[in-house]
């Protein structure tokens, strides 16, 4: 990188406006065909999971009038709303399979916690498929990945209507929940390419919220369809909602920034049978290397995965366990237990309505600091952090039956306030901290999230059968407590763990720092 004198960039402006504005881009694009052609190739594909690829992206200039940042606020909206919407629909896959459970048992002679294999499996999948559709996604783009996704996501919705046996059901619902992890993976890093720093917070509330709306209503639906029909009902409706999905999906633009920016680089070099073919290996290798690499190398998205995975492993414990507690203890009907499931779509709710207090919050620090820093994104955290714990215990003590049942549906609103909240700061924390393969990072995040969510599944079986839901839900709130601390830690101490990573983003100074005589 070259460094010129002020007086030596206004010379150039001067004799070539038009000339001074189009070299930063033919600059990045020649930096990217080094890299595919040059560098890259002599020291092999092992350098590109580590930099070749990660480099074209950070490559990519903000400023260029082709950045999806520049189109106009009804696209980028429109692809907000179409994404979430296929979020929504996936997710209420893994809770709606809860009322269905006690079907399997009867039918295929099975114990409960074999017949919950079936959710635990689903969400499994929802784990391993990030790591390869994540950093897919980064590196050939978004759009076809969720296509293809949700094809084959299609296909075996049908496997699992015509099941006739719990293995058949549990391998088909692995399968779906693979594919259909795009649009829990793949969502945030779609959003991320359309909505810079500044104005990225309310659209990424709206992923946290379809995640969270999607497992609300799935458990209503689920039971709406089995009082009226038989449980496989529920696989065809997904069917068809997915076929329709699909086809929205084609009509979609794609939103990667590098492929928009260097649409006519890539075209060229794909001319070339012989380029092609390496362009498309090196491609593969990155996408099976990087998101393992940054699970492995990078400690702050591993410790973030795994308070994840007990955050949202705690909404399935949470969601599988107070059926049977407005069930019996306080006489409700399926549909009525079903319906207090909605009080997670009302907080998810409240969160975009909180998120502008937040966006606020990150403004003021990043003019404090000249710079935005990853950290800002859990301000407001500090605080609704310790609604966690606090919505745990009012849940454990006001849901025995002899107080009011609005008690405990408050008390699960509160829970998912935070649960959504915090989810939504990690994503937006890692989403800045790792810009240039956000895909991967979020992929890497998801692993450890959606694996313990997938054995609290089953340890929830073991707690609310063992114990009763005061104390089960009160050990919850007394695990929770040291988990407080790591948000703490991230913002005091996360700018010096960031420095020892080789792929976080480090502090940027803004343009009113640059030193005058130096034009980057």
């Amino acid at each position: 990188m070259s460094k010129v004198s002020a007086e030596d960039a206004v010379s150039v402006a001067a004799l070539d406006p038009e000339k001074a504005l189009e070299t930063p881009r033919e600059e990045k694009l020649q930096k990217s065909e080094i890299l595919l052609n040059g560098d890259v190739e002599s020291e092999g594909i092992g350098s590109l999971s580590s930099g070749g690829i990660d480099a074209i992206v950070k490559a990519v200039d903000p400023d260029d009038p082709l950045h999806p940042y520049h189109w106009k606020p009804w696209k980028k909206w429109m692809i907000t709303a179409m994404y979430c919407t296929l979020e929504i629909y996936v997710t209420w896959s893994s809770t709606g399979v809860v009322n269905f459970l006690y079907e399997f048992e009867e039918i295929w002679h099975c114990s409960q916690q074999a017949a919950c294999m079936v959710q635990s499996f689903f969400i499994f999948g929802n784990a391993v498929g990030p790591l390869l559709l994540g950093p897919l996604s980064d590196v050939t783009g978004r759009k076809w990945v969720y296509v293809w996704a949700m094809v084959l996501f299609v296909v075996f919705q049908i496997q699992q209507a015509l099941a006739r046996n719990l293995a058949t059901m549990i391998i088909g619902s692995f399968i779906a929940g693979f594919f259909g992890s795009t649009a829990l993976a793949n969502v945030a890093g779609s959003i991320a390419d359309v909505f810079d720093k500044k104005t990225i917070g309310i659209p990424m509330s709206f992923f946290v919220w379809g995640a969270n709306a999607g497992a609300s209503i799935g458990s209503p639906i689920s039971e709406s369809i089995i009082e009226h029909t038989t449980w496989r009902w529920f696989y065809w409706m997904n069917m068809i909602v997915g076929g329709v999905l699909i086809v929205l999906c084609i009509m979609m633009p794609e939103t990667l920034p590098s492929i928009n920016i260097g649409r006519d680089f890539f075209s060229s070099r794909l001319e070339s049978v012989q380029g092609g073919a390496r362009l498309i290996v090196r491609k593969t290798a990155f996408a099976l290397a990087m998101a393992g690499k940054i699970f492995l190398t990078e400690p702050i998205v591993l410790c973030l995965g795994l308070y994840n995975g007990f955050l949202y492993g705690l909404t399935f414990l949470y969601l599988d366990g107070i059926f049977d507690i407005f069930l019996d203890k306080y006489k409700m009907s399926y549909m009525g237990a079903n319906l207090t499931y909605l009080n997670f779509l009302v907080g998810a709710t409240v969160v975009i309505l909180i998120q502008p207090i937040q966006d606020y919050l990150h403004r003021q620090d990043t003019a404090s600091h000249g710079y935005s820093r990853p950290e800002a994104r859990f301000k407001l955290a500090l605080l609704l952090v310790w609604l966690f714990p606090i919505s745990l215990f009012w849940f454990a003590f006001t849901s025995n039956g002899h107080i009011h049942w609005i008690c405990p549906v408050i008390a699960g609103g509160v829970l998912s306030v935070a649960d959504a909240f915090l989810w939504l700061c990690m994503v937006n924390y890692i989403g800045e901290s790792y810009p240039s393969v956000a895909g991967s990072a979020i992929a890497a995040f998801t692993f450890p999230t959606f694996i313990i969510a997938g054995v609290l599944v089953h340890l929830g079986v073991l707690m609310f059968k063992n114990m009763s839901s005061t104390w089960a839900m009160a050990l919850l709130g007394f695990v929770s407590l040291p988990l407080v601390a790591l948000v703490y830690v991230l913002y005091f101490f996360g700018v010096k763990i960031r420095n020892i990573s080789k792929l976080a983003a480090k502090p940027e100074r803004t343009v009113e720092q640059v030193e005058p005589t130096q034009v980057v």
